[in-house]
């Protein structure tokens, strides 16, 4: 007997979806990294990042500290990759969401480095 696809299965095992939602934060990244790299010249050699710590110097950060920010895009995407891949297919909640939070993780941490740049323009 042919069993027939339920939506979410479906979802999760079109490969053209799961690579374009795995492929956006690893592009996301790579344009952080080149304007990082190249577009940060003309600020100051010290930008606030981290909020979280005491007023002052030290929450001001170099240019390559920012590379942070990439990195836990990159990070996340991966590490969600291979955990959603190891989960079977009834369990296609999980898989979406370990597919979709690196989407709103990038968009966020992106947002953030938009915001910091801006107010130094």
């Amino acid at each position: 007997m042919l069993k027939t696809k339920t939506n979410a299965e479906s979802f999760i095992t079109s490969s053209k979806l799961v690579f374009w939602i795995t492929a956006f934060p690893i592009i996301i990244s790579l344009i952080l990294v080149i304007t990082i790299l190249f577009g940060l010249q003309s600020l100051p050699s010290k930008l606030p990042l981290f909020y979280s710590l005491p007023w002052g110097n030290n929450q001001l950060a170099s240019h390559q500290e920012f590379l942070l920010i990439p990195a836990i895009i990159i990070a996340t995407a991966f590490l969600n990759s291979i955990i959603s891949w190891q989960l079977h297919l009834s369990q296609s909640f999980f898989k979406r969401m370990l597919l979709f939070s690196p989407l709103i993780i990038s968009l966020l941490l992106t947002v953030t480095f938009t915001k910091i740049i801006f107010n130094f323009i």
